[in-house]
């Protein structure tokens, strides 16, 4: 894949990340997924570039404003927003993907030498 495709198709997952995080939150006071903030990618840099609070972001979005108007109605960059949205997610994913590796390969490691690979650690349940 070359880079430009890249660059677009990550902008495109962490638009959709973003839009997901604010539709998903409730209006209650908690934030996001238990009250912890669910993954909340790219909505608290949302707020330093709208300058307005999560709830009033979520509030105007559905209101029918977009992302790029609260940006550019504070002044600010929605070019330079979506380059640091993309590299904070681009960050996570590599974080994320060391981690799968280094998994896989002490998995891999340990069925070559006969072993039983290490039980996967608990995973926390998502609230329903």
């Amino acid at each position: 894949m070359n880079v430009k495709k890249l660059f677009i198709s990550t902008v495109i997952v962490g638009t959709l990340v973003i839009g997901a995080s604010i539709a998903g939150a409730q209006d209650n006071g908690n934030r996001g997924r238990g009250g912890r903030g669910g993954n909340g990618l790219g909505l608290e840099i949302a707020e330093t570039y709208t300058g307005l609070t999560r709830e009033e972001i979520i509030t105007a979005v559905r209101g029918g404003e977009t992302l790029a108007q609260l940006i550019e109605a504070n002044g600010q960059s929605v070019e330079a927003f979506i380059t640091e949205v993309v590299s904070e997610t681009t960050a996570k994913i590599d974080a994320r993907t060391a981690t799968i590796k280094a998994k896989l390969e002490s998995n891999i490691t340990a069925r070559v030498y006969g072993e039983r690979p290490p039980a996967p650690e608990p995973t926390a349940t998502p609230n329903a």
